[in-house]
């Protein structure tokens, strides 16, 4: 059984206050469990690296910093450079809805939700 509560799907099945859908969007939405950013037309399976990103910006509620992204996102040890960041984002930018994540010149990066 589930039900909605302030636009988000909960468990009620287990009694756990899990969200399992976050509406970023009327027509967008992120499934935790899936790993899907879902809109209107399309579905998009997030990376492992995109997956910990969205659910750190939707932790902080603010702003993820460039130092917690090399430290969160830096996957098996790889490099992460600044032009390795700039791509993660804006592949990141195409699966989600137009202006949702934005930049904080020379600190990092914000959802608009």
């Amino acid at each position: 059984m589930e039900i909605f509560l302030d636009g988000n799907e909960i468990n009620l099945e287990n009694k756990l206050r899990c969200v399992s859908v976050y509406n970023f969007t009327l027509t967008c939405k992120y499934d935790f469990l899936n790993n899907l950013i879902k809109n209107n037309t399309r579905e998009y399976l997030l990376t492992k690296r995109e997956d910990l990103f969205i659910k750190l910006l939707l932790k902080k509620r603010g702003i993820v910093t460039y130092f917690e992204m090399d430290k969160f996102l830096n996957i098996e040890y790889k490099d992460f450079t600044v032009n390795a960041k700039r791509l993660f984002v804006k592949n990141l930018r195409k699966k989600l809805p137009e202006n949702l994540l934005i930049n904080i010149s020379g600190v990092g990066y914000k959802l608009l939700v």
